[in-house]
Protein backbone atom coordinates (compact mmCIF):
# COMPACT_ATOMS: atom_id res chain seq x y z
CA UNK A 1 0.00 0.00 0.00
CA UNK A 2 0.86 3.50 -0.45
CA UNK A 3 1.54 5.80 2.36
CA UNK A 4 -0.87 9.18 1.60
CA UNK A 5 -0.04 11.16 4.94
CA UNK A 6 3.15 12.78 5.73
CA UNK A 7 3.53 10.54 8.86
CA UNK A 8 3.17 7.27 6.90
CA UNK A 9 5.84 8.53 4.19
CA UNK A 10 7.85 9.46 6.62
CA UNK A 11 7.62 6.22 8.45
CA UNK A 12 8.07 4.43 5.20
CA UNK A 13 11.14 6.17 4.20
CA UNK A 14 12.55 5.42 7.35
CA UNK A 15 12.04 1.60 7.23
CA UNK A 16 12.92 1.60 3.31
CA UNK A 17 16.76 3.32 4.65
CA UNK A 18 16.71 0.77 7.78
CA UNK A 19 16.30 -1.85 4.71
CA UNK A 20 18.81 -0.77 2.58
CA UNK A 21 21.80 -0.50 5.70
CA UNK A 22 20.49 -3.84 6.53
CA UNK A 23 21.14 -4.88 2.69
CA UNK A 24 24.18 -3.72 2.51
CA UNK A 25 25.50 -4.61 5.87
CA UNK A 26 24.55 -8.26 5.25
CA UNK A 27 26.28 -7.67 1.29
CA UNK A 28 29.40 -6.32 2.89
CA UNK A 29 29.90 -9.34 5.45
CA UNK A 30 29.52 -11.69 2.34
CA UNK A 31 31.82 -9.96 0.13
CA UNK A 32 34.63 -9.81 2.99
CA UNK A 33 33.69 -13.46 4.18
CA UNK A 34 36.20 -16.08 4.18
CA UNK A 35 37.73 -18.93 6.17
CA UNK A 36 40.02 -17.13 8.58
CA UNK A 37 39.36 -15.67 12.07
CA UNK A 38 39.26 -12.38 10.24
CA UNK A 39 35.73 -12.34 9.19
CA UNK A 40 34.79 -12.25 12.52
CA UNK A 41 36.15 -8.89 12.98
CA UNK A 42 33.83 -6.06 12.69
CA UNK A 43 33.79 -4.27 9.55
CA UNK A 44 35.01 -0.85 8.86
CA UNK A 45 34.85 1.37 5.97
CA UNK A 46 36.96 4.30 5.15
CA UNK A 47 34.82 8.01 5.42
CA UNK A 48 35.28 8.30 1.58
CA UNK A 49 33.40 4.76 1.08
CA UNK A 50 30.96 5.28 3.99
CA UNK A 51 30.19 9.19 2.44
CA UNK A 52 29.80 7.36 -1.12
CA UNK A 53 27.27 4.66 0.72
CA UNK A 54 25.39 7.87 2.37
CA UNK A 55 25.04 9.51 -1.05
CA UNK A 56 23.77 6.36 -2.92
CA UNK A 57 21.28 5.68 0.00
CA UNK A 58 20.15 9.49 -0.12
CA UNK A 59 19.47 9.38 -3.97
CA UNK A 60 17.23 5.92 -3.98
CA UNK A 61 15.48 7.81 -1.52
CA UNK A 62 14.87 10.50 -3.38
CA UNK A 63 13.95 8.94 -6.50
CA UNK A 64 11.44 6.56 -4.44
CA UNK A 65 9.85 9.18 -2.26
CA UNK A 66 9.80 12.70 -4.30
CA UNK A 67 7.52 10.97 -7.38
CA UNK A 68 5.19 9.27 -4.47
CA UNK A 69 4.92 12.29 -2.13
CA UNK A 70 4.37 14.67 -5.47
CA UNK A 71 1.53 12.20 -6.64
CA UNK A 72 -0.06 11.20 -3.08
CA UNK A 73 0.83 14.13 -1.03
CA UNK A 74 0.25 17.24 -3.36
CA UNK A 75 -2.16 15.50 -5.61
CA UNK A 76 0.20 15.73 -9.04
CA UNK A 77 -1.36 14.14 -11.93
CA UNK A 78 1.76 11.31 -12.74
CA UNK A 79 2.74 13.00 -15.46
CA UNK A 80 3.60 15.82 -14.21
CA UNK A 81 6.41 14.17 -11.91
CA UNK A 82 8.70 13.65 -14.64
CA UNK A 83 8.23 17.07 -16.19
CA UNK A 84 9.12 18.53 -12.38
CA UNK A 85 12.03 15.98 -11.52
CA UNK A 86 13.56 16.55 -15.00
CA UNK A 87 13.39 20.21 -15.07
CA UNK A 88 15.17 19.84 -11.83
CA UNK A 89 17.84 17.90 -13.54
CA UNK A 90 18.05 20.68 -16.36
CA UNK A 91 18.42 23.21 -13.51
CA UNK A 92 20.97 21.13 -12.16
CA UNK A 93 22.74 20.78 -15.34
CA UNK A 94 23.25 24.21 -16.21
CA UNK A 95 24.41 25.24 -12.57
CA UNK A 96 27.30 22.53 -13.06
CA UNK A 97 27.72 23.96 -16.79
CA UNK A 98 28.66 27.33 -15.17
CA UNK A 99 30.08 26.48 -11.77
CA UNK A 100 33.56 26.61 -13.47
CA UNK A 101 33.07 30.00 -14.22
CA UNK A 102 31.67 31.38 -11.07
CA UNK A 103 33.23 32.73 -8.07
CA UNK A 104 35.71 30.80 -5.69
CA UNK A 105 32.99 30.94 -3.44
CA UNK A 106 31.07 27.78 -5.20
CA UNK A 107 33.56 26.10 -5.86
CA UNK A 108 35.43 25.24 -2.93
CA UNK A 109 38.77 23.02 -2.30
CA UNK A 110 38.10 19.56 -0.44
CA UNK A 111 36.66 18.68 2.42
CA UNK A 112 34.85 22.23 2.75
CA UNK A 113 33.04 21.45 -0.85
CA UNK A 114 32.03 18.34 0.63
CA UNK A 115 31.08 19.62 4.32
CA UNK A 116 28.89 22.27 1.95
CA UNK A 117 27.57 19.55 -0.20
CA UNK A 118 26.23 17.49 2.73
CA UNK A 119 24.86 20.45 4.49
CA UNK A 120 23.13 21.84 1.82
CA UNK A 121 21.56 18.29 1.19
CA UNK A 122 20.28 18.51 4.83
CA UNK A 123 18.78 21.38 3.93
CA UNK A 124 16.96 20.25 1.12
CA UNK A 125 15.54 17.27 3.04
CA UNK A 126 14.72 19.54 6.03
CA UNK A 127 13.19 21.58 3.09
CA UNK A 128 11.00 18.30 1.63
CA UNK A 129 9.71 17.09 5.27
CA UNK A 130 8.63 20.78 5.91
CA UNK A 131 6.93 21.19 2.97
CA UNK A 132 5.18 18.01 3.98
CA UNK A 133 5.07 17.84 7.85
CA UNK A 134 3.89 21.42 8.10
CA UNK A 135 1.91 21.61 4.91
CA UNK A 136 4.40 24.62 3.20
CA UNK A 137 3.05 23.80 0.05
CA UNK A 138 4.09 21.65 -2.80
CA UNK A 139 6.54 24.70 -4.03
CA UNK A 140 9.04 24.47 -0.85
CA UNK A 141 9.15 20.43 -1.49
CA UNK A 142 9.98 20.83 -4.91
CA UNK A 143 12.38 23.75 -3.90
CA UNK A 144 13.70 21.25 -1.70
CA UNK A 145 14.11 18.52 -4.26
CA UNK A 146 15.91 21.02 -6.86
CA UNK A 147 18.70 21.76 -3.60
CA UNK A 148 18.95 18.54 -3.42
CA UNK A 149 19.67 17.45 -6.81
CA UNK A 150 22.31 20.66 -6.98
CA UNK A 151 24.41 19.18 -4.06
CA UNK A 152 23.99 15.56 -5.13
CA UNK A 153 25.19 16.04 -8.78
Amino acid sequence: SVPTNAAAIVQSIHEMLEASLVRFSNELRLSTSSTSTASLMPVTMSPRAAAFVGTELQWNLLNSSVPAALVHSFGFPASAVGSVVGFGSLVTLGYLLVLPSLPRAFNQPRPLNLIITYAGMSVAWLLMLSALVAGHGWWLFVLGTYVFLAMAN
